[in-house]
């Protein structure tokens, strides 16, 4: 997988997309952008949302990929509606600001340390059951699973491995999901 570097898309209110390429970047900033973005397959660094835009509904995987170092996602009040993954061995990912993701979709961690900072998040489903190495570290984050859908709204059957630092988290289960 070659990564195209970073991307950074300033001004304009257009849509932004791409097609044909499975896209692998390392940085996205859309700070000050205004229109319809999408994300690539793999993000290897930070992610910035612009305050002002949307990003196209997908059933497509955005995988954040570090394996080093802390990389940073702020969204800026921007809904993701498509599966996140975070999966990088010995990558860690921190929330700068609240995180919503489509109802219909999952967030994922695979492998390495996602931190939500205290941040109230709005995630469809939550899963983690591996025996991979991953650390969760709520603090005083709010988790609501809106989800729908027939499976686990928080599914980590698998924890083997898994670190879980609730510290004074709450977990909010408005989701219609049966198990």
């Amino acid at each position: 997988n070659t990564f195209l570097g970073n991307v950074k898309v300033s001004a304009g209110s257009d849509t932004f997309a791409s097609s044909g390429l499975a896209l692998y970047w390392a940085n996205v900033d859309y700070t000050g952008f205004t229109g319809t973005g999408f994300l690539p397959t793999r993000i290897s660094g930070n992610l910035t949302l612009g305050s002002g835009m949307s990003i196209s509904s997908s059933s497509n995987l955005t995988t954040f990929t570090s394996t080093s170092g802390t990389k940073t996602i702020t969204s800026n009040g921007v809904a993701i509606d498509r599966p996140v993954i975070f999966d990088g061995v010995g990558g860690t990912w921190q929330l700068v600001d609240a995180m919503t993701v489509g109802s219909s979709r999952t967030v994922t961690l695979t492998n390495g340390t996602l931190d939500t900072n205290g941040q109230t998040c709005s995630w469809g489903l939550f899963s983690s059951s591996n025996s991979n190495t991953r650390v969760l570290t709520l603090g005083a984050s709010t988790i609501s699973l809106t989800g729908t859908g027939t499976i686990t709204p928080w599914n980590c059957s698998t924890s083997t491995n898994m670190t879980l630092n609730a510290g004074t988290s709450t977990l909010v289960f408005a989701t219609s999901s049966q198990s």
